[in-house]
């Protein structure tokens, strides 16, 4: 039994090693539904690998409520889940950095600038045969706001859906 369960265990862990990278770089948009923010944001997305197993997620966001722009940067885990072929978790830290705007245009007054620290939690199905993935990542945000003399918010209704272009 225990012979067994070895055997079975290294064949698992070879399946994990041999997909653990599904491409090197993927570029793509993603959407993030509104919810405190107000308004729909609008992401391009760049996920470059540094090794087999991590990758760092950097995306830029205009949310459409308040003509604000957010850039953000995760250093991310990859998980291969074995289940379907193409599956990953990922999980991460990660930072932020916004300018929002009066709103009133594209190129509006500065209200105040945000930056934070994001917690990435997310899942990506690498669709086999073509060179796209879809993603939906979980991000809540802990924020500090500059304007009103500073405060911090605690955001955990931070979703991204996203489709990527993967080499």
């Amino acid at each position: 039994m225990k012979k067994l369960l070895s055997i079975i265990s290294a064949l698992a862990l070879t399946a994990l090693a041999a997909n653990a990278q599904p491409y090197r770089l993927s570029e793509g948009v993603a959407y993030e539904p509104p919810f405190d923010k107000g308004g729909h944001g609008i992401a391009i997305v760049i996920k470059p690998w540094v090794s087999t197993r991590n990758f760092i997620d950097c995306s830029g966001c205009y949310y459409t409520d308040n003509a604000g722009f957010e850039f953000a940067g995760a250093y991310m885990w990859n998980l291969p889940i074995p289940v379907l072929t193409g599956l990953n978790a990922h999980v991460g830290p990660g930072a932020h950095f916004s300018i929002v705007t009066d709103g009133s245009g594209s190129y509006g007054e500065l209200k105040h600038v945000e930056y934070g620290i994001i917690a990435d939690v997310g899942l990506e199905y690498v669709i086999p045969k073509t060179h796209l993935s879809i993603a939906f990542d979980y991000r809540p945000h802990f924020t500090r706001v500059t304007k009103d003399g500073g405060h911090q918010t605690f955001d955990l209704r931070r979703l991204r859906i996203g489709v990527n272009l993967c080499f």
